[in-house]
């Protein structure tokens, strides 16, 4: 690591209005054994010798960034004093650590500090000015070989890199222009880099068809579809074991854009038993590279996955799970017609407070430009026409309305969300007078759907593409695949890291070469080396399509304390152990209600930990579960309590009454077929985003269908039965047998 010169940094802390100048000064360099720190990725290892240092000189550490690499390929982080309210407020001292691993085993750390932990000022910003100067020919081939360094290592060549990386010899408006005049040439790239489409087809060409096998390759614009014919392959012995439903995601990799042009990948969505806990995996299928994320490079992606699936005989996929992208939802439905789309919940939470940001924040005033700086325009260069900004509430707070998002992402049928949504979009504009945001939500965030008139009452029904509740699934075989982008944000982290690793790409076949190395690796079987670690780098091990094969670790004997999604609050899960001996030994208060119609059989219980469960909750969820008329739908459940009247006026959507129902209790079912195969739902939100629970587990032991823990406990009347067979005494006996005698 090279001596770590003085640098100017601003405060870590964003938040504040004004920003302090800080020169740090290097206090000491210091090493530490690769035993004392843990085995993870350099920036936690960063974070722990700076914690390190601190025990060991007495010092306090508070606020520390998130580590980022510096142009000479170590890793740097900030972190202020906490030993005093000025520190703690950013006005006292600051440390900064540079780090990196000089040879296997040895970590090197240089601590700098600036400011002290006294002194009520703050240091003004000093704006610094810098006078041009003309450079060599040498020079501007130095600065093209460090921005070339920047860029084939995926980090990007600004002018401040490139400054950092070149030193103080020339100046930064000097740099600005090569570099400005670099890209007006070859773009985001290197002339290598753009020199290379000109033969990545006939490269194409060349390789292994039995780990690569390209769908499109194209020049003018330069774009690629390639499937891993490896995960097709293993997805078809997958299928042929275990029979279920395809449901695949897609996006385009967040911020591994290499030298301008953006990899979309295409996953399937896999269930993967890690480390005893079921996990929503993926499995990349095909992968692509365009300039940009557009519609006609996502058809291309689903051709090909089409095309691969029925190559191996595959069913086509039922479900899509996608980002708000139009032209990503366009394909899908034009390449598969009856597909079933899902957009994430996450990305319209984010959307929304987004807007909200936006539309509240104070507007930026302009600072006034100095007198005599550069020539006089004879004519102002007219402004681009602004975008409309999205709208945002003005009488009420976003957490509003995303409590009311919570509430209905787990509501369970498809005519109970259309009656909410109904009078929620009602209330907000009569009520909440947010016309323009109820229109806005509406029309991006909502859609209608045809259904029978004589089944629904109804020609159209409300819905939404987030909607993840149990009705949301088709055939109910999509449970455990909500509308979540959260498996393919996991394949986007994934392929940056992997790809990254294999060294630099300085042409398009690069990326290509790479990912042929990361194939053996990622369809190798798991070690059980790999299973314990936080990042395994195979795909493989336990896996399923459709549904988790067996029960979490946490789930037969310990319970957990699992979050609701989408913001919601902490549940605390009883164990199966602990829900059958509940079922089984109360006998006043009891946990559940149960109930049999022919080949079904019911179960009421607690979501979280067993308690008394009001009579007649059951029956209460099962009448609204069984209504699809909507009109005899809003009378039920204004006669439950979920809709109410105000002053005539009405209805309205009541939260906490919903809450106390339909998120404090669930209702569990079993079908029993004649050939002795069932299948169990519940409508917990748990079941519906994870696609198993314990009360699912819990119940079909409960009904001698499969027994998970120990042995079964016998009921609280058999106990009473076996003691009284055991001794003949009153004490032995029922206390209303001895009241009898």
């Amino acid at each position: 690591m090279e001596p770590a010169l003085p640098v100017e940094e601003e405060d870590p802390n964003p938040a504040r209005p004004a920003r302090r100048s800080l020169q740090f000064q290097e206090l000491e360099r210091v090493s530490y054994s690769a035993d004392r720190l843990p085995k993870d990725f350099i920036k936690n290892v960063l974070r722990a010798a700076a914690r390190l240092w601190a025990s060991t000189n007495d010092v306090t550490l508070g606020n520390i960034s998130t580590p980022r690499q510096l142009p000479r390929d170590d890793w740097r982080c900030t972190a202020r004093c906490h030993r005093c309210a000025m520190c703690v407020q950013g006005a006292g001292r600051v440390f900064a650590f540079t780090g990196c691993w000089a040879r296997v085993g040895i970590f090197e750390l240089s601590v700098q500090s600036a400011g002290a932990c006294h002194g009520e000022p703050q240091k003004a910003r000093q704006a610094k000015k810098h006078k041009d100067g003309e450079i060599t020919v040498g020079e501007r081939e130095q600065v093209l070989k460090a921005a070339e360094t920047l860029l084939v290592t995926s980090r990007k060549a600004t002018t401040a890199a490139v400054a950092i990386r070149m030193g103080p010899g020339i100046p930064r408006a000097r740099i600005r222009t090569i570099l400005r005049n670099h890209k007006s040439k070859y773009g985001a790239g290197t002339r290598e880099w753009t020199e290379s489409q000109d033969t990545f087809e006939a490269f194409a060409a060349t390789r292994d068809t039995e780990k690569l096998e390209f769908a499109y390759t194209s020049r003018t614009p330069f774009q690629w579809v390639v499937r891993l014919t490896g995960f097709f392959e293993a997805a078809r012995d997958l299928h042929s074991r275990h029979p279920d439903a395809i449901h695949v995601t897609s996006d385009f990799t967040f911020r591994l854009a290499i030298m301008g042009y953006s990899y979309g990948v295409l996953c399937l969505r896999v269930h993967r038993r890690l480390q005893q806990t079921s996990r929503k995996s993926f499995w990349p299928m095909v992968m692509s590279c365009s300039r940009s994320e557009d519609g006609t490079i996502y058809g291309r992606m689903l051709v090909a996955l089409r095309d691969g699936l029925a190559a191996r005989g595959l069913p086509k996929p039922s479900s899509i799970s996608l980002d708000w992208f139009d032209g990503s939802r366009i394909a899908s439905a034009s390449t598969f017609p009856r597909i079933q789309l899902r957009c994430g919940v996450e990305h319209m939470r984010r959307n929304l407070k987004s807007n909200q940001s936006a539309g509240t924040r104070p507007p930026r005033q302009a600072a006034p430009k100095a007198a005599g700086r550069g020539r006089a325009r004879a004519q102002a260069k007219p402004k681009a026409k602004a975008k409309a900004r999205p709208p945002h509430l003005v009488n009420r707070p976003i957490w509003a309305a995303l409590a009311l998002v919570r509430c209905l992402l787990f509501v369970p049928t498809e005519s109970m969300l259309h009656v909410f949504l109904t009078v929620i979009l009602d209330r907000i504009r009569r009520v909440w007078l947010e016309n323009r945001w109820a229109s806005y939500w509406e029309k991006e965030y909502l859609c209608w759907r045809d259904v029978p008139m004589e089944t629904y009452g109804v020609a159209r029904l409300f819905t939404a593409l987030w909607w993840s509740g149990l009705g949301s699934c088709k055939g109910l075989h999509s449970v455990g695949h909500p509308s979540s982008q959260q498996t393919a944000e996991a394949a986007n982290s994934k392929l940056k890291r992997d790809l990254r690793s294999q060294g630099e790409i300085r042409k398009h076949e690069d990326v290509i070469l790479a990912l042929e190395k990361c194939l053996p690796t990622w369809l190798a079987p798991l070690s059980p080396v790999d299973e314990a670690s936080n990042e395994p780098i195979s795909m493989m091990g336990d896996v399923r399509l459709g549904r988790p094969s067996c029960p979490d670790q946490w789930m037969y004997h310990e319970g957990a304390n699992l979050r609701m999604p989408a913001g919601g609050h902490v549940v605390a899960f009883a164990s199966i152990e602990l829900i059958l001996h509940k079922m089984r030994s109360c006998r006043r208060r009891f946990p559940h209600e149960t109930w049999a119609s022919g080949n079904a059989q019911y179960v009421a219980m607690a979501i979280g930990h067993p308690r008394q469960i009001p009579p007649g909750t059951l029956q209460k969820m099962r009448a609204q579960l069984r209504t699809k008329k909507v009109t005899d739908l809003q009378n039920l459940l204004q006669a439950d309590g979920l809709l109410y009247q105000e002053n005539d006026d009405g209805p309205f959507f009541d939260k906490e009454q919903y809450e106390q129902l339909w998120q404090t209790w669930c209702l569990v079912w079993c079908l029993t077929e004649a050939d002795g195969s069932y299948d169990i739902r519940c409508t917990c939100w748990a079941h519906a985003w994870r696609g198993h629970c314990v009360h699912q587990y819990a119940c079909e032991q409960f009904w001698d269908k499969k027994t998970h823990v120990g042995q079964q406990i016998p009921p609280a009347q058999q106990d009473v039965v076996r003691a009284g067979r055991r001794s003949r005494s009153e004490e032995a006996q029922a206390p209303r047998a001895r009241l009898r005698r």
